[in-house]
């Protein structure tokens, strides 16, 4: 009897367990959300008030219209989410050689390393924070022919490693923990565009270690990660859940991105190995 389950914090932080047995998917919300509202949950999915049963609705909805928590994961995806989100950064970084692999996290997979623009925005796009996951061995094997390598468990710090074993720098990585981006930096410095995500809930000694370890800084609602980036940010996407650019290189990401959106051609860049 296959069984897989998985845990994703959404709609202000709420953890909801998901399980999928036999075909049939449960969710149960396990906490209380740490806000009431979101801009972008009340735009791009229609809640008003975030809510443990609007979180455990939210979760349902994604597996069944992405196939997430489930053997039928959708994997791959152009079409953006929110024109200035994280996972829409990267692939256009991707895309235009700013970095040269990407390592995000998604459900039914844990850690995953790849260089496919449409696979990061495939795996991350409506993802919000995943925190455990069974690796679902179907969906393992179809992102492995993509090319991809997965992890089977979260750990992105040695997805990082894999990374530049397997790619030349600088590669991408998405972190939600300011401890973790400050390792990560310290263990691979300049080689890495960190871009930290789900970042509601910190508090402000949180929010500025977390700018001071990463390139990209994604405010969500939370006034100690905005309060920390109004104060260091080069570049700013976004008005109702601003993306920052609090490094050049994560500045030269966001512009690359905008540049996109806005219909002109961003310049291909190639980078020596000098």
């Amino acid at each position: 009897m296959a069984r897989y389950a998985h845990v994703m914090e959404c709609l202000g932080r709420v953890p909801v367990r998901v399980v999928w047995e036999d075909g049939e998917v449960r969710a149960e919300a396990r906490g209380e959300p740490i806000i009431e509202e979101c801009p972008l949950m009340r735009s791009r999915e229609g809640f008003e008030r975030l809510t443990p049963e609007a979180a455990e609705r939210h979760v349902l909805r994604k597996a069944r219209e992405l196939g997430m928590f489930t053997p039928e994961r959708r994997l791959r995806s152009c079409r953006r989410y929110t024109p200035f989100g994280v996972s829409e950064t990267l692939m256009v970084c991707l895309r235009y050689g700013l970095v040269n692999a990407a390592v995000v996290v998604s459900d039914c997979l844990g850690t995953v390393v790849t260089d496919r623009p449409s696979v990061v925005q495939g795996l991350g796009g409506e993802v919000s924070g995943i925190v455990e996951t069974d690796p679902i061995p179907e969906v393992v094997e179809r992102a492995e022919r993509l090319g991809c390598t997965v992890l089977e468990r979260i750990d992105q710090a040695e997805g990082v490693e894999t990374a530049l074993e397997e790619f030349e720098p600088p590669v991408a990585v998405t972190v939600v923990d300011p401890d973790e981006a400050v390792r990560i930096r310290e263990g691979f410095g300049r080689d890495v565009l960190i871009a930290a995500v789900h970042t509601s809930g910190l508090d402000e000694r949180g929010a500025d270690r977390l700018v001071r370890a990463c390139d990209i800084v994604t405010g969500c609602p939370s006034e100690a990660v905005k309060g920390a980036c109004e104060r260091a940010y080069l570049v700013k996407s976004g008005r109702s859940i601003p993306v920052y650019g609090v490094t050049p290189m994560g500045a030269e990401a966001l512009l690359l991105n905008a540049r996109e959106l806005s219909g002109e051609e961003p310049v291909r860049i190639l980078r020596g190995r000098g």
